[in-house]
C-alpha cells in the first residue's frame, strides 16, 4: 500500500473554487468534485505531469495545472483540433482564441507558476508525445473526439508505469474497451456513475479500502458544495420534515488528525440536516484554528456549534457538554481521531433507527487504522454478531462495539440520562452500556468508519497488561453505579481480569493510613507524584487514621479523588488485611506506616523504602519508637530511608539504625505544586494597603488544647496585642474553636474557620500578614517533634505570609536566614509580642518577609528540591529488583492477554 500524505485540503479546495470562477462562462458545467479530485489526487501522490486527452479545456484542466504546478512539473493538452503547425510558429499570434484564454489564466495567477504548457493534437499524437516527459496522470474525459486514429492504449503509453489514468464512464466505446482492460490487470482506486480511476503497476489487493472511502469522501464533498451553490436554499418549512442528527466532534490536541473527521461529517448527504456540535477541550496544538478554516470553508452544509473554553475540563466533561448542546432527533459522534468512509453513513443509520422504534443504538463495523505503521484491519469483535439482537448484558460481557465514532443514538433518550453518571470517568463503552438500557443495540454490517490507533491514544495504545489494570480498577464502581443489575457479567469480567492484575508485579506500591484525604496536602501532592511518574504503580490506604482529619470515610475520599482525578482510577485501592502486596518495591511516609506494614513486606519479600518525617510515631530518645525504628530497618527488605530534619540524621546515625549510605537526607517537606505555578496577585500588606494587622494560626488539632502547636501561647500573645494595638486582628484555621481556650478577651478580634483543603487558603490569606506557629517539642508523647517549618507555614509563606515560628531543637540550621525569610521567635509570650511589634512598627519590614520567605520557599520546596530526589531514589530501588521475576510473570500474563484485548476504553 502506498503512504499517502495529510494535504491542507481547504488550501485545495479553495484554490480549485477560484479556478473555476476564472474560467469562460461557457466551461462553467464541466465537473468541479471530478477538478477537485483529480487536483487532490496530484498533490497526494507526489504526481508531476498530466496530459488530457478532451475537445475543449476546462476546469479540470485547470485544476491539474494548479496541482501540477506546486509539483513543479508539466501539462499537455491533446484535442481534435490540428495544432502542429501553431507549435512550430509564432504562437502568440496564430493560437486559437480558446488557447490564448487559457495562457491568459495560466500566466496571470500565481498559483500557476512553475509550470510548463504543452499543446498536441490527436492525429499526431505519437510524434508530438515523441521526447515529452512521461505523464503521471492521463485524464480521458470526453466521448466526442473527433479523427482518433490510433488506439486509445498508445496513447496510455505516454503514462508512468506507476502513473493514474482517469475515465468518464459515459465515454466511447473504445475507452470503455481500454477501461475494462486497465481494470482487470490493474487497481480501480476510485469509481462512481460518472468518473473511474485506474491505477497502473498496482493490483487491487495493494489498495486498501482506506484510501478508496477517502475519495468517496472528498468527492461527496465537492458535490455537496457545488450542489450549494448551484442551487436555492430550500425555504424552512420545506426542510421541516427532514430528520436532524446531532454529530459531536470531540478533540484535544488532535491537529493531525481533526481534518479527516470534519471532512466526513461535511460529506455526508440523505434526506437529513445535519446539526454540527464541535467542543475542542482547550487544545495547546493548532487544532482550534484547523477547526475554523474547515467551519469556515464548509460550515454551510451543516448547522455549526462551536463549544469551546479557556481551560481543559477532560474527556468526560467534554462529552457531557457536547450532548447537552444537542437538539436532534438523532445523535452521532466522531471522535477528534477518528473519521468515516461512506458518505451515507448518517443516511444509513437514521433509517435503521426510524425503522426499528425500539432501538436506543446502532452502529456500524470499523477498521482500525494504525497510523505508525499506516496498515489497517477489522475489528474482529463487531462481526461476530450477524443479525443477532444485542442488548445491555452482551454490551457488559464484550464490548463489541469498539468506539464512539460508529454510533448512532436515538436522541429521544437523551433527557434520561442522569447527570452524576458523568461524575464517573467514563469512556465509551460505559457509556454505551448505560445508553443501551434505554433500548436495543443494533448493527449495520457495513464498515463504514475508521478507529484510528496512534501514539497519542493512551488507551487504545496502552501496554494491554497495564489496560487490564486499569479497567479492573473501574468495574466495581461501574456495577455500584447501575446498582449491580448486572452483577454477573461485571463479575465474570473482573474474574478474567484478576487473573492478570494478581499476577501483575507493580513498579511501586504506596501504603498509607491517611491518603487521599485532600487536608494532608503533602502527602497527597507526593503520591499523585509518584502516580503520574510510575505508570505502573498503585496507592493502597487503609484508612486507619482518617478520622483524625474529619468525618469522611474512606471511601467517601476515593470516590472524591477518583472524581477530581480519574485517570488514576486504576492506581488506588483499598488497602485490606488479606490485601497481597507484589510489587517491585514499596514506600510509605512516617514511622507507623512502615512498622504496620514491615511483615507483609517480608511475606511478599517486598523491599521498601520509607520516609522519616517528624511525628508519625517518630519522637527521639522514646524506647517505644526505638523499638519499632529498629524493627523497620533491620528489616531485610529495608532499603534506604529519607530524613527531612538534619537532627533525624544524626539521631539514626548515632544510634547505629543504619549507615549514611542508606540515609537520603531532603530537608523540608513535599509542598503541593500548583503553589508554585501560579503568581499569588491581589495580595493585600498591613501598613501598604490596608490598616488591619492580621494574625493567623493554621494548624491540626493532636492533643486537647493544641499545646504541641502552642495554640495556647498564640491565645495569650493576642491578649495582650489586643490591649496594646486596637487594628490587630487574629485567625485560626484548624480544629479549633472559641471552646479549646478562653478567648472572651479577644471575642470581636477573632475567627475561627474550621479546617479546609488547600485550595481554600488562596483566598484566605490575601489578607493575612503573618503566621504565628510558636510550636514545642516533646508534648505530644515523650520525644515528639515537628518539623522546621511546619507545613502550614510553608503553605502560609508561598502566598507571601511572612511565618514567624520557633526552632527549639535547632532545626533551621541556616536553610533560612532569620529576620530576612523567617523570623525565627523564642517559645516566650513577652518576647514573641516584642518581635510582633517592632514589625507592627516596620511594615516595610514585614512585607519583605512575606516576599523573600516565597523566594526561599519556592528554592526549598520546589519539584527539583523535593519530588525529583525522590523520584530518583525509588527509581534506583526499582531498577535494582531481580528482573527474572517480572519476567517469569510477565509469562503467566501472556495467557490471559489474548482474552482481555478486546476491552478498549
Amino acid at each position: 500500500m502506498v503512504k499517502s500524505k495529510n494535504n491542507d485540503l481547504v488550501e485545495i479546495f479553495e484554490d480549485v473554487k477560484k479556478i473555476k470562477s476564472l474560467l469562460p462562462i461557457q466551461d462553467v458545467g464541466l465537473s468541479f468534485p471530478k477538478s477537485f479530485l483529480i487536483a487532490y489526487l496530484i498533490r497526494q501522490y507526489d504526481l508531476v505531469n498530466y496530459v488530457e486527452l478532451n475537445v475543449a479545456v476546462g476546469q479540470e484542466f485547470f485544476a491539474a495545472a494548479y496541482s501540477s504546478a506546486k509539483q513543479k512539473g508539466s501539462v499537455c493538452f491533446i484535442s481534435s483540433k490540428q495544432e502542429t503547425e501553431a507549435h512550430s510558429n509564432n504562437r502568440k499570434t496564430q493560437l486559437t482564441s480558446s488557447h490564448e484564454a487559457v495562457e491568459q489564466v495560466l500566466s496571470g495567477h500565481s498559483f500557476f507558476e512553475n509550470i510548463n504548457l504543452i499543446w498536441g493534437d490527436v492525429q499526431s499524437q505519437a510524434n508530438f508525445l515523441q521526447g515529452a516527459p512521461r505523464f503521471d496522470v492521463l485524464n480521458i474525459v470526453e466521448n466526442k473526439i473527433d479523427m482518433i486514429d490510433a488506439h486509445i492504449d498508445d496513447l496510455i503509453l505516454a503514462v508512468k508505469e506507476t502513473g493514474f489514468v482517469a475515465f468518464d464512464t459515459a465515454c466511447s466505446e473504445e475507452i470503455h474497451a481500454s477501461l475494462k482492460r486497465l481494470r482487470k490487470n490493474y487497481a480501480t482506486l476510485y469509481l462512481n456513475k460518472t468518473f473511474s480511476v485506474v491505477r497502473l503497476g498496482f493490483e487491487q489487493k495493494d489498495v486498501s479500502a482506506l484510501e478508496t472511502g477517502k475519495l468517496d469522501i472528498l468527492y461527496s464533498l465537492a458535490e455537496n458544495m457545488e450542489n450549494l451553490s448551484e442551487k436555492p436554499t430550500p425555504a424552512p418549512e420545506t426542510q421541516f420534515h427532514l430528520p436532524l442528527v446531532s454529530v459531536i466532534v470531540i478533540s484535544y490536541n488532535q491537529e493531525k488528525f481533526i481534518a479527516d473527521g470534519l471532512l466526513g461529517i461535511f460529506a455526508q448527504r440523505g434526506d437529513l440536516r445535519v446539526e454540527l456540535v464541535i467542543s475542542d477541550d482547550a487544545s495547546q496544538d493548532s487544532t482550534g484554528e484547523i477547526i475554523q478554516n474547515y467551519v469556515r470553508s464548509f460550515g454551510e452544509l451543516v448547522t455549526v456549534k462551536i463549544i469551546s473554553s479557556d481551560h481543559n475540563v477532560g474527556m468526560t466533561r467534554n462529552f457531557q457538554r457536547s450532548l447537552a448542546a444537542c437538539t436532534g432527533d438523532f445523535i452521532a459522534v466522531c471522535e477528534g481521531d477518528d473519521y468515516w468512509l461512506d458518505p451515507l453513513k448518517l443516511q444509513k443509520q437514521v433509517r435503521f433507527l426510524q425503522a426499528n422504534q425500539d432501538y436506543a443504538i446502532c452502529f456500524n463495523r470499523i477498521y482500525m487504522y494504525f497510523q505508525n505503521t499506516e496498515e489497517f484491519s477489522v475489528y474482529e469483535p463487531n462481526t461476530k454478531f450477524d443479525g443477532k439482537v444485542l442488548n445491555t448484558r452482551d454490551l457488559v460481557k464484550e464490548y463489541f462495539i469498539g468506539n464512539l465514532s460508529c454510533c448512532m443514538y436515538a436522541a429521544r433518550y437523551k433527557e434520561q440520562i442522569s447527570a452524576d453518571l458523568f461524575d464517573l470517568f467514563i469512556g465509551d463503552w460505559m457509556f454505551n452500556i448505560y445508553y443501551s438500557q434505554f433500548g436495543r443495540i443494533g448493527c449495520i454490517e457495513e464498515f463504514m468508519s475508521v478507529y484510528r490507533k496512534h501514539d497519542d491514544g493512551v488507551w487504545s495504545t496502552g501496554d494491554p497488561h497495564k489496560n487490564a489494570k486499569k479497567l479492573y480498577g473501574y468495574l466495581s464502581t461501574y456495577n455500584r453505579y447501575l446498582n449491580y443489575e448486572f452483577n454477573e457479567e461485571f463479575s465474570e469480567i473482573q474474574h478474567l481480569l484478576k487473573l492478570a492484575v494478581d499476577t501483575d508485579v507493580a513498579d511501586l506500591v504506596v501504603l498509607d493510613d491517611v491518603a487521599p484525604h485532600p487536608l494532608s496536602a503533602f502527602r497527597l501532592q507526593e503520591f499523585l507524584s509518584y502516580m503520574e511518574r510510575f505508570e505502573n504503580s498503585i496507592l493502597y490506604c487503609s484508612g486507619t487514621s482518617v478520622r483524625l482529619l474529619g468525618n469522611k470515610t474512606l471511601d467517601e475520599l476515593i470516590y472524591n479523588f477518583l472524581k477530581k482525578y480519574p485517570k488514576y482510577a486504576g492506581q488506588i485501592n483499598t488497602l485490606k488485611p488479606k490485601t497481597g502486596i507484589n510489587a517491585k518495591l514499596a514506600y510509605m511516609v512516617f514511622l507507623g506506616n512502615a512498622y504496620l506494614n514491615v511483615v507483609e513486606m517480608e511475606r511478599t519479600g517486598t523491599p521498601f523504602v520509607f520516609c522519616l518525617y517528624p511525628g508519625g510515631s517518630f519522637a527521639l530518645n522514646n524506647a517505644r519508637s526505638d523499638e519499632m525504628l529498629r524493627r523497620v530497618t533491620s528489616s531485610p527488605c529495608f532499603r534506604r530511608v529519607i530524613v527531612t530534619q538534619k537532627i533525624t540524621y544524626d539521631y539514626l546515625i548515632e544510634k547505629k539504625f543504619c549507615g549514611p549510605d542508606q540515609i537520603e537526607f531532603i530537608f523540608g517537606v513535599v509542598t503541593p505544586l500548583e503553589q508554585f505555578e501560579r503568581t499569588y496577585v491581589g495580595k493585600r500588606h498591613f501598613g501598604i494597603n490596608k490598616d488591619i494587622l492580621d494574625i493567623c494560626f493554621v494548624a491540626h488539632k493532636y492533643t486537647e488544647t493544641g499545646v504541641d502547636k502552642g495554640y495556647d501561647v498564640f491565645v495569650q500573645v493576642a491578649n495582650v496585642l489586643t490591649e496594646k494595638h486596637p487594628n490587630i486582628r487574629f485567625h485560626v484555621v484548624g480544629g479549633f474553636d472559641e471552646n479549646i481556650l478562653d478567648v472572651s478577651q479577644i471575642k470581636d478580634k477573632i475567627t475561627f474557620y474550621g479546617s479546609h483543603e488547600t485550595k481554600w487558603f488562596d483566598d484566605f490569606y490575601l489578607d493575612k500578614d503573618l503566621i504565628l506557629s510558636p510550636n514545642i517539642p516533646f508534648k505530644i508523647f515523650e520525644g515528639s517533634f515537628d518539623g522546621f517549618p511546619t507545613g502550614s507555614c510553608t503553605d502560609a509563606g508561598l502566598r507571601e505570609t511572612a511565618i514567624f515560628c520557633t526552632d527549639e531543637l535547632k532545626l533551621n540550621q541556616g536553610f533560612f536566614e532569620d529576620e530576612r525569610e523567617i523570623v525565627v521567635i523564642p517559645y516566650d509570650v513577652m518576647k514573641i509580642v516584642d518581635k510582633i511589634e517592632y514589625y507592627y512598627l516596620n511594615p516595610e519590614k514585614l512585607f519583605a518577609i512575606g516576599k523573600y520567605g516565597r523566594q526561599k520557599i519556592i528554592e526549598l520546596y520546589s519539584y527539583e528540591a523535593q519530588i525529583a530526589p525522590r523520584v530518583k531514589l525509588l527509581q534506583d530501588e526499582i531498577d535494582a529488583f531481580k528482573k527474572n521475576k517480572h519476567e517469569i510473570i510477565s509469562k503467566k500474563f501472556e495467557m490471559f492477554e489474548e482474552d482481555i484485548s478486546y476491552l478498549g476504553f
